[in-house]
């Protein structure tokens, strides 16, 4: 734990006695320990109590199966389809895979001795309660004494808000919202920023701080984001010119490496862009912040740090603020810079407008309400400075006595605090033993029609959207649509991303059109017995408060008709395919082209417009109005049949379809849309439209087909991983022979 007499009491301590040095040497140790202990008990019922999610854990464990299907199948497991959610997406060629894969090899590691979701709740268990260590560690390497940096861990696990997504424990426990993924992030945070600074500071450890940045990176997108962005911000809180420069080109080098091992992520996510969704239903505030008057509000009301107690972190902030402040040395810069940047930052586009651009800069897609993630290390910093200077004041290092009583009089000071964590898990503990009773009564009948769904990788279920009956339809007191991904079943259901374009077009299923349950391949329904359906939807199974209905003739793939090409873009098109999904061109079959690459050719449709906004558009130069024209009220229908759907095959993977068409047609795959599904039409590539909603079709001449669809990142992502990993083993061994110079 290092030397942890503080020099300013060098003089107080030159003789200490044998039994004063060895507790100065152990109190670190026991801090951390006693913070380690205290959250191991708390949040023991995480792992003792293993039960279906109701949060987001219900989006991580189903991408943990699905890189594990992928891992086993020989599949790119690093970017491979999810077809549990919204019509399909990949989503981790926009998304963080890392977290997800390290509980898989954790998983393969154990030899598959302990079930997967128990090893992903068990990891989540240990980095919550080891988070302090996490702290403890990065501090120092930021130059924080051993004594700061141990009482900042031993506080870090203290903080409480009203759920506003930031280091406290309703972010992550069952009863709060279970982001696995910036649990991975902050836990790798105070670690990545402290190597980099380090680096920065010496010009030494340029793999190591590689390395941790691009961990945290790929652990979560935004910490490893805010970690560089704080990097580059914390050089010029150093007065001298000339310091400034050296660390300057440190940093250039880390970022050189840093992006050339982050490539495969970065120019995919940038070339690929269109295809990444921003809801119109995303609260504003996620996207905006709060303010400045409700942060101002919430933070000397207490509800940024001490929600619902006395504001004890609130006060230990605000006087670690006013001590860094007042002392020269760059570590105290350091933390009241974090805590006054994270906190201004925090009052978000509301205040700063569009500066906020230059303080985030290439931070469009970032959501700002999580900026508070950056006003919580800072205050962490804080918390450990006040402390250690009451520490001081008492003059600890004098003797055992003095160091006594400076643990006991912290521990009353900071013991509001954590009497209200300890409460706050026994309300965890008293939710999940509720859900486990309420959940023991239903399971039975669950389980018993989850058996009567046949081929569910061919169809979808439909429990329910969450803005409708869906919320209220649970198996014991989990909804039954978080149930259905864990069990790997495909389902139209809630949003728990909305980065799908079909996200938000999803939202207006008809439960009464059967052309609905057609299009987007609806084949069972899961409702309360008591729900009337159209009779086309029919009851095949009911045990107790569940029934269960099919609905026949939906499939993946159908035979459609395009008649309409809209050229856009994602944010200009909704409208129009709104419109569409409320048309009768969904009972006819009839579907429209959407063009955001400019690639289609006008004259091989009917009909062509180009959206200049969301309702506005441009027709044989023209300028129209959707409302007012009504776009979709000419009829297309062509003569005939267009063929028929012979047989159907998935491995959950790949898909292939054989047909025969009685003329030219386009064949629908009722997957979202992307660059990078691969189409083979009879052994030969094919080219892909993007047809309405937002799903992939295929251009097929009459007769006998085999169609094959396969999603593949392709030979760039591969060509770009290599490199990155080439890179950073490079880096490595230049680092080491430029060592091994220097010591010659």
């Amino acid at each position: 734990m290092g030397n942890f007499i503080n020099n300013n009491n060098e003089k107080s301590a030159l003789h200490p006695s044998r039994v004063t040095r060895y507790a100065l040497r152990f109190a670190p140790g026991f801090l951390l320990i006693l913070a380690v202990s205290f959250n191991l008990y708390c949040l023991f019922p995480e792992i003792s109590h293993i039960t279906y999610d109701l949060n987001d854990n219900v989006f991580h464990y189903g991408l943990v199966l699905r890189l594990n299907d992928a891992l086993r199948s020989g599949n790119t497991f690093w970017d491979c389809w999810v077809p549990y959610w919204l019509m399909g997406f990949p989503v981790f060629h926009y998304y963080q895979f890392l977290p997800h894969f390290l509980v898989v090899i954790i998983y393969y590691a154990l030899g598959k001795t302990i079930g997967l979701f128990t090893v992903f709740k068990f990891i989540q268990y240990l980095l919550l309660s080891t988070f302090p260590v996490s702290v403890y560690l990065g501090l120092r390497k930021l130059d924080f004494t051993p004594l700061e940096a141990s009482l900042s861990g031993f506080t870090v696990s203290l903080i409480s808000t009203n759920c506003l997504y930031g280091w406290e424990w309703e972010s992550y426990l069952w009863v709060g919202f279970g982001m696995f993924g910036q649990l991975c992030g902050m836990y790798m945070m105070p670690l990545a920023l402290g190597e980099v600074y380090r680096c920065v500071n010496t010009g030494k450890g340029y793999f190591r701080a590689v390395f941790f940045l691009c961990f945290d990176f790929l652990c979560h997108f935004f910490f490893g984001y805010i970690v560089s962005l704080l990097s580059f911000y914390l050089i010029f809180t150093v007065p001298e010119k000339k310091k400034i420069f050296s660390k300057f080109k440190n940093l250039s080098i880390v970022a050189l490496f840093s992006f050339l091992v982050l490539m495969h992520i970065l120019i995919p996510f940038f070339l690929h862009r269109d295809y990444h969704a921003q809801s119109v239903y995303d609260s504003y505030w996620k996207w905006y912040s709060y303010g400045m008057e409700p942060v101002l509000k919430k933070f000397f009301n207490g509800e940024l740090l001490d929600n619902k107690r006395f504001p004890v972190l609130t006060i230990l902030a605000a006087a670690g603020f006013l001590i860094s402040m007042s002392r020269n040395r760059e570590h105290y810069r350091t933390a009241w810079f974090i805590f006054l940047f994270g906190f201004l930052a925090f009052f978000g586009k509301p205040f700063w407008g569009e500066f906020i651009k230059i303080l985030f800069p290439m931070g469009e897609s970032l959501h700002l309400h999580r900026v508070i993630n950056i006003f919580d290390f800072g205050s962490v910093m804080l918390f450990g400075i006040a402390l250690a200077w009451l520490w001081q004041k008492i003059d600890y290092s004098k003797d055992v006595y003095r160091l006594l009583i400076s643990i006991l009089l912290t521990l009353i000071i900071v013991f509001p605090a954590f009497h209200n964590r300890f409460d706050y898990s026994r309300e965890n503990l008293y939710w999940i033993k509720d859900n486990e009773t309420a959940l023991s009564q239903d399971i039975p009948d669950f389980s018993s029609l989850m058996e009567k769904m046949k081929d569910l990788d061919y169809v979808r279920v439909y429990p329910g959207l969450r803005a409708s009956w869906g919320k209220d339809f649970k198996a014991g007191k989990v909804q039954v649509y978080s149930m259905l991904p864990v069990n790997k079943i495909n389902a139209l259901s809630y949003l728990p991303f909305t980065w799908s374009l079909n996200a938000d077009i999803q939202c207006f299923f008809d439960e009464s059109r059967y052309s609905h349950y057609r299009l987007f391949n609806i084949g069972y329904v899961l409702c309360d017995p008591n729900m009337k359906f159209p009779p086309f939807a029919t009851e095949i199974e009911k045990k107790g408060k569940y029934s269960l209905r099919h609905i026949k003739d939906t499939g993946y793939f159908d035979l459609i008709d395009v008649p309409v090409l809209v050229k856009g873009n994602k944010n200009n098109v909704w409208v129009s395919n709104l419109m569409w999904l409320r048309s009768n061109y969904v009972d006819k079959g009839q579907h429209m082209a959407i063009d955001f690459e400019n690639r289609l050719n006008p004259s091989d449709f009917k009909k062509a417009i180009v959206m200049k906004d969301r309702v506005t558009f441009i027709e044989s130069e023209k300028e129209k109005n959707l409302f007012s024209e009504n776009l979709f009220s000419e009829d297309y229908t062509s003569t005939g049949e267009n063929g028929k759907i012979l047989s159907t095959f998935t491995d959950g993977f790949k898909y292939e379809v054989h047909v025969f068409t009685e003329k030219e047609c386009y064949l629908l795959f009722k997957m979202t849309f992307h660059p990078n599904w691969h189409v083979t039409v009879d052994d030969k590539e094919a080219d892909k439209i993007q047809v309405s909603p937002y799903f992939t079709g295929v251009k097929l001449l009459k007769g006998h087909h085999k169609v094959n669809f396969h999603y593949d990142p392709g030979i760039i992502k591969r060509v770009l991983l290599v490199t990155g990993i080439v890179s950073l083993i490079a880096l490595f061994f230049l680092e080491r022979y430029k060592s091994g110079k220097k010591n010659e």
